[in-house]
């Protein structure tokens, strides 16, 4: 029973994330999915957690661990993106997009976007365009809506909301599956994200991505792993026992 709700945990806790990647590479409406799907896997994400701090305790302190770890190693990897941010070598605020997408703006910023293109001089055609010299126009047409909508407040709340949630998506996977760990595996943890961004996000940009973005975001996915890197001393021990991994060693006779 205890390693099905530490398989249900993990996929309850990833159902943002899997939300993020069905708007954004299939074009859905993200407000749609996080209203039908979203809600909903996390009030049963917390009864589950609820149910083994009384039933299951080690898998308790793993979820527990993994929801802190995620929220640490996000912040650690925002230190870098904001930065990136900052410096130009990150093309736009991640946050920003995401309650962009979630309070249902996005589509009139898309809708601009596409007049504005059509604006555009024939000589410079938008597929033309560098990731960077979208989202600087972007960039613009965003500013206008959220002015005329009132709404930076909120789509900066909401956006940093499913940040966060992506996050703990993480932290708990690393948990769930390696328990308190190690740090070469909380380091190739952060690489691994780092590879499947890279594969995911000229989807989601819609272009090939640029060389300093590319090491902004190797050196942010590094940052993440380096809070994971205390988890071998915080999770106890006996914890580690209901990890995904533990089992499935002890089930092959490895332990």
């Amino acid at each position: 029973m205890e390693i099905v709700l530490n398989i249900a945990a993990l996929f309850f806790g990833w159902v943002p994330v899997m939300i993020l990647l069905t708007s954004g590479i299939h074009h859905r409406n993200a407000s749609v999915l996080w209203k039908r799907y979203g809600a909903v896997s996390l009030i049963i994400f917390v009864l589950i957690w609820l149910y083994s701090l009384a039933a299951f305790p080690n898998l308790a302190a793993l979820v527990g661990w993994g929801v802190l770890a995620g929220i640490a190693l996000t912040i650690a990897l925002d230190i870098v993106r904001l930065t990136g941010v900052k410096l130009g070598t990150m093309p736009m605020d991640m946050p920003m997009n995401f309650g962009l997408h979630l309070t249902g703006l996005m589509m009139e910023v898309q809708k601009r976007m596409m007049m504005k293109m059509k604006e555009m001089p024939m000589e410079k055609k938008p597929a033309q365009l560098s990731m960077f010299e979208t989202a600087a126009m972007m960039k613009t047409v965003v500013m206008e809506v959220l002015m005329e909508k009132k709404a930076k407040g909120k789509v900066m709340f909401w956006g940093y909301i499913w940040h966060f949630l992506n996050g703990i998506a993480f932290g708990l996977t690393y948990t769930l599956i390696f328990g308190g760990g190690h740090w070469l595996i909380a380091l190739g943890w952060g690489l691994t994200v780092w590879i499947l961004m890279m594969l995911v996000m000229p989807g989601l940009m819609m272009g090939q991505i640029p060389k300093p973005t590319f090491i902004t975001a190797l050196i942010a996915h590094v940052a993440m792993a380096l809070p994971l890197f205390a988890l071998p001393n915080l999770v106890p021990a006996v914890a580690t026992k209901s990890a995904l991994l533990t089992f499935l060693a002890n089930l092959a006779g490895i332990l």
